[in-house]
This record gives C-alpha cells, sequence and structure tokens, in this order.
C-alpha cells in the first residue's frame, strides 16, 4: 500500500489475537504497534463495535433494545453484560463472536474461564 504525503493512526482490533493494535502509516511506512498487554475487554469491546458499526453510543444502545447509560456502566464496570449482549457487540465489532463471549466472560467470570477455554478448544478441533 503507498500514501503519499499523507499520514493515517489508527486503531484496529486483529480478529485473531482479539487485542488493540495500533497502525501508521506515514508514507509507504508501516510501523505496527502491538499493545498486547491490552486484552479485550468489554469497554474496548464497546468502542470497537461504535468504530466498525458507525454508530455512537446511543444508536448502538437502541439497537441492541438498552439505554446508552446502561452502556456506559458496561464500560465503567459498574454493571455486566450478558453473553447475549457481548456476542451482540463482537458481531457489531466484527470479532469471532463464540472467541470474543468466551474472553469476556472468562473475565467476568474467572471462576468459569476454563469452560470457555474448552469450548474454544473444541471449536478449532472440530474446525480444523
Amino acid at each position: 500500500m503507498r500514501i503519499s504525503g499523507a499520514r493515517l493512526d489508527a486503531l484496529v482490533y486483529s480478529s485473531v489475537l482479539r487485542i488493540p493494535v495500533n497502525l501508521r502509516v506515514f508514507g509507504n511506512v508501516h510501523e505496527i504497534y502491538d499493545f498486547s498487554e491490552i486484552i479485550m475487554n468489554i469497554e474496548n469491546l464497546i468502542d470497537q463495535a461504535k468504530t466498525q458499526s458507525g454508530l455512537s453510543l446511543g444508536e448502538l444502545a437502541k439497537s441492541l433494545g438498552r439505554s446508552q447509560s446502561r452502556l456506559s456502566e458496561w464500560k465503567a464496570g459498574k454493571q455486566k453484560p450478558d453473553a447475549s449482549e457481548i456476542a451482540f457487540f463482537a458481531e457489531k465489532a466484527r470479532l469471532s463472536v463464540l472467541e470474543t463471549v468466551a474472553d469476556i466472560e472468562a473475565q467476568l467470570r474467572p471462576e468459569l474461564a476454563d469452560v470457555w477455554k474448552r469450548a474454544v478448544s473444541n471449536l478449532r478441533q472440530n474446525q480444523g
């Protein structure tokens, strides 16, 4: 890709790693910064869903049938979305629904993290 005299900075999410990656393009020089210490969490997921869908937080909330304040509470960690709501955001963010739900559910309920790891592992084995 070649962009002459232009600079583009973007925060994108790796669909494989499900982590934010900062992509910087200046001229035809590409630099990628991997923020692997930042894992996908509900705040990042909602932000990615907004970015990928082109919707505002209010529009995203309305399409989910929730209030904007509820989404803000989820982003702030005051409330927790259920698995269906996480799946909705993953789909809007153009991420693997099962893997994203597994990642976030494992964070929200660490005592069940192994269940989600096995589910994703089984899915990968069956696809291969």
